[in-house]
């Protein structure tokens, strides 16, 4: 019977995965065969009424499912309707769509996706057509051309009372273009294979294989000892390295002023005397800026290591803004530090500083994963996710922060909730230290610190040590918190006091813009999004002073006026960017412009939730009033950093709060899911799934004495269900790892490959 229903399970779930492999539109379209380039000066032009723009694009495969076309949308003005239309080498139409710029959200690759692949031969052409209705000089959507493409055939024709195909036979006042439009074209050989189909139908047979033998697999699955702090060590490893290398250089929201800041202490630059860096890390940043927000520049692995060329020349130095912390600038100072003694160039020293993050990070996470009494396979999901090691791989400030959060938790938690846990004087100095270190890293951070008082005052002795100790505590992190500003007035005081007086070097000129791109078309205007290469002024005399649009002590008192109207304000914004939230505590890649898709951040999201719910440790509860100080404390968290945000960063009064995104929440993340720790949800979950009949024996029972009766009627009654349960348990418990691995596994190589596209021209 139990092979019976293994084979039934199996070939339920090889069909299911057969035919949603093979009717899955997105896995046709998962990587282009033809992509045009549109990196470095492409000209924009726009897309008016009465000019049909017509792109010919050569097939390079018998199959075509889908075109994306690369279009702008002008801030500010009006919406217009655009007509796109495909047609074959005999001018059949394939497919239309009328579109308006409304559907345009910036500057984005629009799919037309033909729903079908369609048979048009290897070598044949297609024209790929798009005029605007109503587009005028005020109000349209902008084209990309590169003019160095080889795509096909570009060219604008005077439309003929709307008809495309006639207008195309006429061609009456053909302009001709060199290049081509930014378009993307998925095509392939077969309607049912492609590389990724390929590889999941292998995948979908090796996972058939283990649930047709899933009896025979089932004593070694039970055998099997994964420790969580090993599999994340392995994992985080792998990918982090991935995470550091195929990331271009400051392509991590705030990287620039993060290799500022670590470049500052590993001079020893540790209260920022003076604001600067060498001027070779300020070009070698303004070189990658293309990049930022522009979803269509991208970039190869020759061009980074052009960069090889810019040396480090400290001498030569430039005014910059940085963050003020130290602690979580050490990795990375540790990094330039080095590569500054070897004399690499600035883009080797960038490279070294984020795996030097990445390994520290790696390390605390270990021990964080080790230490905690429950949740192992919670906290290694969350150390291991997307957008974690997108962080830990970087020069980011937030992979201290995230590492000292879930070590400060899990220490905490190691000492409320084990049990044979003793409290001695060197664990306190352990706390006090991670505190220390964690206070100094970012605030507000510092208040997982209260998560001390979930411990029971009995492991302290008596209410009044134990109080005690949190005044420390408490006192340790606000003073540490608050200790730079002082310090750094008590070491410029020194400094100006023993060092003499030295002339402050002005800033360089910025190096030459680029030229300026032509337009698509005459009497256009140029590209609709400004460079952001700095253009040839002359060497200031002054440092410029930045302006600020934001009034941080009147938005303090804006918010103490009415706490009330305040707390309204969060709770709009929560309400209108949750999705925000919950795609940047995921993956959101790249200067937030690179997410993961729905499927993926909800199914993590949900992955998390069950684990939460499904792996409580034996013989440890949480209490509810536990449960209510770690609510309290995410709460108090979120609206903190929801208020830093909104102090620093957006004008006074307004709603909803703009610039928070998910990934300020993941050092949060441990004491959300705890809420969830449950022990009676295990237990149907267990038996629903895993527990199986006992078998019943044939023939009649053995005559028992009466001095033998009570004792196997106690055996029968309590012994047998009670081992049942724990095998139960425990194939689940052993399934887990095993689960969770390959789920993890399965997530960051997507991400990876998501990266890839993203900076990339990954063709098939």
């Amino acid at each position: 019977m139990k092979n019976s229903r293994y084979l039934i399970i199996g070939g339920l779930f090889f069909l299911a995965s057969l035919l949603f492999i093979a009717n899955d539109r997105s896995l046709l379209t998962f990587l282009p065969l033809q992509e045009v380039e549109l990196s470095k000066d492409a000209a924009f032009g726009p897309l008016v009424k009465d000019y049909l723009f017509v792109q010919e694009i050569t097939l390079k495969k018998r199959y075509l499912s889908r075109i994306d076309l690369f279009l702008a949308r002008i801030p500010g003005q009006n919406v217009n309707e655009n007509v796109f239309v495909l047609l074959d080498s005999k001018l059949n139409i394939l497919y239309t769509r009328r579109f308006t710029s409304g559907e345009i959200d910036g500057a984005v690759y629009l799919p037309f996706d033909l729903n079908k692949s369609v048979d048009l031969g290897k070598g044949n052409k297609v024209f790929a057509c798009i005029y605007s209705l109503d587009g005028d000089m005020n109000n349209y959507l902008a084209l990309a051309r590169k003019a160095d493409s080889k795509l096909g055939k570009l060219y604008v024709v005077t439309m003929q009372n709307n008809d495309v195909i006639e207008t195309i036979r006429k061609k009456q006042s053909v302009i001709a273009f060199e290049g081509s439009m930014g378009v993307k074209s998925y095509e392939s050989d077969s309607v049912i294979f492609s590389p990724l189909r390929s590889g999941l139908y292998i995948l979908t047979l090796i996972f058939t294989l283990i649930i047709l033998f899933f009896g025979r697999i089932k004593p070694f699955i039970l055998r099997s000892v994964i420790r969580p702090e090993y599999a994340f060590l392995g994992i985080s490893l792998i990918f982090g390295l991935g995470m550091v290398v195929v990331t271009p250089p400051f392509q991590v929201p705030d990287e620039p002023s993060h290799l500022y800041r670590a470049c500052q202490i590993s001079e020893l630059n540790l209260f920022k005397y003076k604001d600067d860096v060498p001027k070779s890390l300020v070009d070698l940043s303004a070189i990658c800026n293309r990049m930022k927000f522009m979803a269509h520049e991208k970039t190869s692995r020759r061009e980074i290591l052009t960069l090889d060329s810019i040396k480090l020349n400290p001498g030569t130095r430039a005014i910059t803004e940085s963050p003020n912390y130290i602690l979580p600038y050490l990795p990375q100072a540790l990094g330039l530090f080095i590569g500054n003694l070897f004399n690499l160039a600035p883009l080797w020293m960038l490279y070294l500083g984020r795996l030097f993050n990445l390994l520290a990070s790696i390390v605390i996470l270990f021990f964080a994963i080790r230490t905690t009494p429950v949740m192992k396979w919670l906290f290694f999901l969350l150390s291991i996710m997307p957008m974690t090691l997108y962080q830990l791989g970087s020069l980011s400030y937030d992979a201290m922060t995230i590492s000292l959060s879930f070590l400060m938790i899990s220490v905490i938690l190691n000492m409320a909730l084990n049990e044979d846990k003793v409290i001695r004087t060197k664990d306190l100095f352990i706390l006090f230290l991670i505190a220390l270190a964690l206070a100094s890293a970012k605030p507000p951070y510092y208040i997982l610190a209260f998560t001390f008082l979930i411990i029971p005052m009995k492991k302290f002795g008596s209410w009044k040590k134990f109080w005690l100790t949190f005044a420390g505590l408490a006192a340790t992190v606000l003073i540490v918190s608050q200790l730079y500003s002082p310090g750094r007035q008590f070491f410029e005081k020194f400094r100006s006091a023993e060092a003499p007086a030295t002339e402050v070097p002005q800033p360089s000129p910025a190096p030459e813009s680029p030229k300026q791109v032509t337009a698509l078309a005459e009497n256009t205007q140029p590209a609709t999004q400004p460079s952001t290469q700095p253009q040839q002024q002359p060497a200031p005399q002054a440092p410029p002073v930045a302006y600020n649009p934001f009034d941080p002590p009147a938005q303090i008192k804006y918010i103490l006026d009415d706490p009330i109207r305040y707390m309204g304000v969060i709770l709009d914004t929560f309400g209108k960017f949750i999705g925000l939230y919950q795609i940047s505590f995921i993956g959101l890649f790249g200067w937030v412009d690179t997410p993961l898709p729905p499927f993926m951040v909800y199914s993590y999201l949900m992955v998390l939730l069950i684990i939460a719910l499904t792996t409580p440790t034996r013989g440890i509860n949480l209490s509810l009033w536990r449960k209510g100080i770690l609510l309290g404390l995410f709460l108090a968290g979120f609206i903190l950093i929801e208020t830093a945000m909104y102090v620093y960063c957006n004008p006074v009064g307004s709603n909803p709060i703009t610039a928070v995104q998910g990934r300020y929440f993941i050092a949060f993340g441990p004491l959300l899911f705890l809420l969830f720790y449950n022990h009676d949800v295990v237990k149907v979950f267990e038996r629903g799934l895993f527990r199986s009949k006992p078998k019943s024996v044939a023939g009649k029972p053995k005559p028992m004495n009466a001095k033998s009766q009570p004792f196997a009627a106690k055996r029968n009654q309590k012994l047998v269900p009670a081992v049942k349960a724990d095998v139960s348990s425990d194939l689940y418990l052993k399934l887990v790892p095993w689960l969770l691995m390959g789920f993890g596994i399965f997530a960051l190589t997507y991400s990876l490959y998501r990266i890839l596209a993203r900076f990339y021209i990954v063709l098939i």
